[in-house]
């Protein structure tokens, strides 16, 4: 109750624009690292193999949120994955030439892909709205308050973000998404006259 509770203020002060970003450049590797610290005994308790691959790449983000939005994809993937499958975090630059031109950014893509049931194709678009969990037996059991990823779309999109999965059913989920780059976000000091 008191997870829900928080959720819902949560996406409260998202939707009142009273929830700020404090904004630095953060090292991927620094955050991947403290997550797998946090889902240490998740992992090693329903027998997931976690592959964190190195980077060196660096975002413009709120660095506190950033780690709320791997967190809470990273669990809900252990959460759905079956004992000896393979969950992987990675990121890399973003290929997506839309998104660069729209915003005139650069982007990385952060990737959370899991061997889990997956998502019904009916879900898939709607998986990011309030309250939406997957509801069949195979899911059930699982709790949550059904608003985790719904805060994880709000906190990608206060970063100018976007955030998608992909996932075909009885085969797993792969959860998407990019943030802006240390390039990007660095304004251009203009030339000497």
């Amino acid at each position: 109750m008191i997870g829900l509770i928080n959720d819902l203020l949560d996406i409260e002060k998202i939707k009142s624009g009273t929830m700020t970003l404090t904004s630095e450049i953060v090292g991927l590797q620094d955050v991947f690292n403290d997550v797998k610290a946090n889902v240490a005994a998740l992992t090693e308790e329903g027998h997931i193999y976690f592959e964190c691959p190195q980077t060196k790449l660096t975002v413009v983000a709120d660095k506190e949120k950033l780690n709320r939005v791997i967190f809470n994809l990273v669990s809900n993937a252990i959460k759905f994955s079956p004992p000896q499958s393979r969950l992987i975090l990675a990121a890399c630059i973003s290929t997506n030439p839309s998104e660069k031109k729209e915003s005139g950014k650069e982007f990385v893509e952060i990737t959370v892909s899991d061997q889990g049931p997956g998502i019904p194709p009916d879900m898939v678009s709607t998986i990011f709205e309030r309250f939406q969990q997957v509801s069949d037996s195979t899911h059930n059991s699982k709790g949550g308050t059904g608003l985790g990823l719904t805060i994880c779309k709000e906190i990608v999109n206060m970063h100018g973000g976007k955030i998608w999965v992909e996932s075909v059913e009885g085969e797993g989920s792969i959860f998407y998404f990019t943030l802006p780059t240390e390039m990007s976000a660095v304004a251009p000091v203009p030339a000497p006259n």
